[in-house]
């Protein structure tokens, strides 16, 4: 008679698995082969190389099915697996990451080159741009080089920092930009797991939060391997879900001030804390504890624009409005161009994300309204997916890192099977723009075309499946109602 495996056994497979592609992904774009290259990515490193092109394909689906599994696994354990293995194979993963060139996005390289303006140029990263300093050695490396930073004042003081440390050695640079990803990474997963570990007090919940943020491939590659900056947000995300459970709105709003001044996302989330607050500590103390937060909101925010003010836009609205790729605004704007010329689409495209994003938190702001004991963490988790996927014209992958460690907080919510999806759908983006568009110069299909299959196969598939689990819930709740309400009309006959 056999023996089965244990779940750390079976885990440990898995992990193995999914190091040995990690290793043939290093040995594949090693980091110090193609680093003094600017301007590589996915699709240029795979032309022509059919073998590696394959292997790519082969990989992206093995990732995601032993992330699959191993959620399985681990959700469906006992007992607490082998933390050795829950840890130990992450990290060796993120640090084949570390030393794997950024295959699918070059922000990493735009830190550098926006850090070293402020530092070296004395200029404003706000005001001005990489491309008017083309005498500086990390400029010819920034992809956007010719666009002003479109990030809070909070990163580019850390930017400048990093840039400083690195001086003109753009490897040390890369790396110390990897090393700040990885911190954040470590960051935010601790504050989750003190999270859980609060609420529930339980190893087993702990281990399974954990697993959704350390064996999520789409998270390390983001992270570990193109160093986005986006957890530093997502970290004043979640401390102002914590302080807000502990019914410190003051000091919650400060933390969302603190996220929102690294990217611009948690202001959307201000609505829903006021809302919390009003609801659970009533008017009077709600004003009081909202109005300490605004003084301190506004001293923070104050200390990290100094340096660089004035500023015409500070949000950089302006900068963002035009851009457009794997989005349902992006399928309007397209069918919208095709009667009328592009200012038109575009504007009416924005005009439409404005008011959707308007409605999405509306809605979430009635909801919560109407349900004070509703989880204010489940809404924020489905606020900002709703806003993925109906209110966001530039869809990036990186960009789910911000609901992760709020589902890891749930991870039985109706929201995780929705996330899971999108998080397997979001590699297509990789596979069609780098391995099948990005294949061919110039392009045998017209990027409006590769815009719209990739909108269609990334956020159609989780956006049909939430509205139908959606609708599903509606009707349980219309059912449970009456049977509540025929239950009651016989009471009364009876009596």
């Amino acid at each position: 008679m056999t023996r089965r495996l244990s779940a750390s056994q079976q885990l440990g497979l898995l992990g193995l698995l999914w190091l040995g592609s990690a290793l043939l992904g290093w040995r594949a774009f090693a980091l110090a082969s193609f680093y003094r290259t600017p301007l590589l990515d996915l699709a240029k490193l795979t032309a022509n190389r059919f073998g590696v092109w394959l292997g790519v394909a082969i990989s992206i689906a093995l990732v995601s099915g032993i992330f699959l599994v191993g959620w399985r696994i681990v959700s469906r354990a006992r007992a607490p697996v082998s933390w050795p293995i829950l840890l130990a194979v992450p990290l060796a993963v993120a640090l084949c990451l570390v030393f794997t060139y950024p295959l699918t996005a070059g922000d990493l390289f735009d830190y550098l080159a926006l850090g070293h303006l402020t530092v070296f140029h004395d200029a404003n990263p706000f005001t001005q741009f990489p491309g008017q300093f083309a005498s500086d050695p990390f400029v010819r490396y920034a992809a956007w080089r010719f666009f002003p930073s479109a990030y809070g004042p909070l990163w580019e003081i850390m930017a400048a920092g990093l840039a400083r440390l690195a001086a003109s050695d753009l490897w040390t640079g890369i790396l110390l930009m990897k090393a700040q990803a990885l911190l954040s990474l470590a960051l935010v997963s601790a504050l989750t797991a003190w999270l859980v570990w609060q609420r529930r007090r339980s190893p087993l919940a702990v281990q399974q939060a954990l697993f959704l943020l350390l064996w999520n491939p789409l998270l390390l590659f983001d992270i570990a391997g193109n160093a986005h900056n986006d957890l530093w947000m997502v970290l004043g995300l979640l401390l102002a879900v914590a302080l807000a459970e502990r019914r410190r709105f003051d000091l919650a709003l400060t933390a969302l001030t603190a996220g929102a001044l690294v990217k611009f996302v948690p202001l959307l989330i201000m609505p829903l804390l006021a809302t919390a607050a009003v609801r659970r500590l009533g008017w009077r103390q709600a004003v009081r504890q909202l109005a300490v937060g605004l003084a301190l909101s506004l001293l923070l925010a104050w200390l990290c624009y100094r340096p660089f003010w004035p500023l015409a836009d500070p949000l950089r609205l302006a900068q963002r409005s035009g851009l457009n790729t794997t989005s349902i605004l992006t399928l309007v704007r397209e069918i919208i161009s095709a009667w009328a010329d592009v200012e038109t689409a575009n504007a009416s495209a924005a005009y439409l994300g404005q008011a959707v994003l308007a409605g999405l938190v509306g809605l979430s702001v009635w909801r919560l309204w109407r349900a004070p004991a509703r989880s204010f963490t489940l809404a924020v988790a489905h606020l900002l997916l709703a806003i993925l996927l109906l209110a966001t014209a530039w869809f990036q992958t990186w960009y789910l890192v911000w609901v992760w460690p709020l589902l890891a907080l749930h991870p039985r919510s109706r929201l995780a099977p929705v996330l899971f999806l999108l998080s397997t759908t979001a590699w297509f983006k990789y596979l069609l723009f780098s391995l099948v568009f990005g294949a061919h110069w110039p392009p045998l299909v017209p990027y409006w075309q590769q815009n719209v299959a990739a909108a269609l196969m990334v956020i159609a598939p989780p956006l049909g499946f939430w509205l139908l689990k959606a609708r599903q819930s509606v009707h349980h709740g219309a059912t449970r109602t009456q049977g509540r309400q025929g239950a009651g009309t016989q009471d009364k006959h009876s009596s």
